[in-house]
Order: C-alpha cells, then sequence, then structure tokens
C-alpha cells in the first residue's frame, strides 16, 4: 500500500515538474513573440514618421506664401484642427501635402505581411509646435513640428489579446530652415 502511494506521489510530482516546464517554455514564447510585435509596431512607426518627413513644412511653404526668412513665422498654420484626413500617401483620399496634414488624421490599420501571417496595427498621429531647451509642446508658432505616432497592435475578427502592454510611440521633430 505504502509503494502504491509512493508512486502516486512521485508521478504526481513528475507531472507539477513537467507542468512547470510547460508553463516557462510559453512564458517564454510569449516574450519572444511580444519582443517581434514591438519590432513590427517600430517599423511601422518609423516607415510614417520618414512619409510625413518628405512633406513641406506648412502648408505656407505648399502654397509658396514664404519667402524663406524669420518673417515666415507668422505664415504658419495655427491652431492644427483635427483634419480627419485620410491621407493619400497612406492609401486614403486626402493629399496630405504638409506635416500638419496629418494632425489627428484617420487612424489607420496598417498590415504588416511577413509570409503567410499578416499582423495588424492601429496608427495614430499627433503634430505640434515645440520651443525651448528641452523642446516642450507650446500653444505657439515655432520654426519646430514634432510628430509623434502612435502604434498598437490589433488582431481584426478575433478575441486575441494585444502584445503589446502598452503603444510604441516615436516622435520625431521637423524644423523649417531658411
Amino acid at each position: 500500500m505504502s509503494q502504491t502511494l509512493y508512486a502516486i506521489l512521485a508521478l504526481m510530482m513528475m507531472a507539477t515538474y513537467s507542468f512547470n516546464i510547460a508553463q516557462k517554455q510559453i512564458a517564454s514564447q510569449q516574450r519572444i513573440i511580444t519582443r517581434e510585435v514591438e519590432e513590427m509596431a517600430a517599423t511601422v512607426a518609423l516607415e510614417k514618421i520618414e512619409a510625413i518627413r518628405s512633406r513641406d513644412f506648412d502648408a505656407a511653404v505648399s502654397d509658396g506664401r514664404v519667402d524663406g526668412d524669420a518673417g515666415d513665422l507668422d505664415e504658419f498654420s495655427y491652431p492644427f484642427t483635427a483634419s480627419g484626413n485620410n491621407c493619400r500617401i497612406f492609401g486614403g483620399g486626402n493629399v496630405c501635402d504638409d506635416i500638419d496634414d496629418f494632425h489627428a488624421q484617420q487612424t489607420l490599420t496598417e498590415p504588416f505581411v511577413f509570409g503567410a501571417d499578416t499582423v495588424y496595427f492601429e496608427v495614430n498621429f499627433d503634430v505640434q509646435y515645440v520651443d525651448g531647451n528641452p523642446l516642450a509642446p507650446v500653444s505657439y508658432r515655432t520654426f519646430n513640428k514634432q510628430v509623434t505616432v502612435t502604434v498598437q497592435d490589433i488582431w481584426p475578427g478575433t478575441t486575441i489579446p494585444s502584445y503589446l502592454h502598452q503603444p510604441i510611440t516615436l516622435s520625431r521633430v521637423f524644423s523649417y530652415t531658411f
């Protein structure tokens, strides 16, 4: 009888040990997947920043209302309004030819395709004037605009929760040069 109890106890201990190892393997795989999704999100954010960087600093530049001197500051757009744009460079219909056209544009759902799989990201944009040392958001025109892109993974049509505990945020400051 005692041998049977010892055998059951040994079996339970082995099952517990195996379960713990399996749990550690699952946790390790989840960390790896989260890191991969973070890397993909950072790539999407950088791609969007680079697309915005290729645009004019302001509508005044696009429209030719500036002379290339310090007086141009009065011509710059302010305040920025929530554009609601769906910019053409991201597959929409709006032109978006200057940086502040991207402020509060419609949330993008960006696919990241790799092989036979696809991960989707929600991408949001914020543009604001910055000034000072260190640069901080201000409520007046300056020669510096900060673009912030926020990216969060989503899984449309499923109940899979986001792998990212917080969105990936990438900011860049673009300056008007004259």
